[in-house]
C-alpha cells in the first residue's frame, strides 16, 4: 500500500483478509476480458465514484463492491456452499481432549451460524482379542442404553 499509506480500510460482509505471504505465493488471477483493473487505490475508488454520483467509497475496490454491474447482489450471483460433513478418528487414549478440540474448532463455528442445523454422531468400533465376559457385556449394554445409544451390538 505504498500509494496510500493512510487510506481508510472498510471491513464489511464482502471483505476478505489474506496473509501477504499466502497472496504472494498464489499465481496471478485472470480477469474478465474488457474489465478495467485499477492499478492504484485511487483508480479503484474513482471507478465507483461515477456509479454513485461522484462520491467515492474510499478503501474499497470495484472487485469488492456489494453489487455487480447488472445490479444483482453478489450473494445472489455466487453459489454458496451449504453443507459440512466430516469424519475424524479420535485417540482412544485421549478422546475427551480430541473431542474438545473438535467442538471448539468445528461444532461451535457451525452452531453460531443463523439457520444452521448441526447433528453429531459418535460411532464406536472395538475389538477385544481376549473376549468379553458376561458381566462386561451386561455393563456395556446397560451403559449404552442409559446414554441413549440408538444402535448397540456386541457379537
Amino acid at each position: 500500500m505504498g500509494n496510500a499509506p493512510h487510506a481508510p480500510v472498510v471491513l464489511d460482509s464482502e471483505s476478505l483478509l489474506v496473509r501477504l505471504e499466502v497472496a504472494r505465493s498464489q499465481p496471478p488471477s485472470t480477469h474478465t476480458p474488457g474489465a478495467a483493473q485499477p492499478t492504484t487505490a485511487d483508480a479503484g475508488t474513482k471507478g465507483m465514484a461515477a456509479a454513485r454520483g461522484g462520491q467515492p467509497r474510499q478503501g474499497v475496490l470495484p472487485s469488492s463492491a456489494p453489487h455487480t454491474l447488472g445490479g444483482e447482489s453478489r450473494a445472489a450471483a455466487e453459489q454458496r456452499l451449504t453443507r459440512f460433513q466430516g469424519t475424524v478418528m479420535l485417540s482412544a487414549d485421549r478422546p475427551a481432549r480430541n473431542m474438545s478440540q473438535i467442538v471448539e474448532a468445528i461444532v461451535q463455528q457451525l452452531t453460531m451460524l443463523p439457520g444452521a442445523e448441526v447433528s453429531l454422531r459418535l460411532e464406536i468400533d472395538a475389538e477385544v482379542a481376549t473376549g468379553l465376559d458376561r458381566a462386561k457385556v451386561r455393563t456395556l449394554m446397560e451403559n449404552a442404553a442409559t446414554l441413549g445409544f440408538i444402535d448397540k451390538l456386541i457379537e
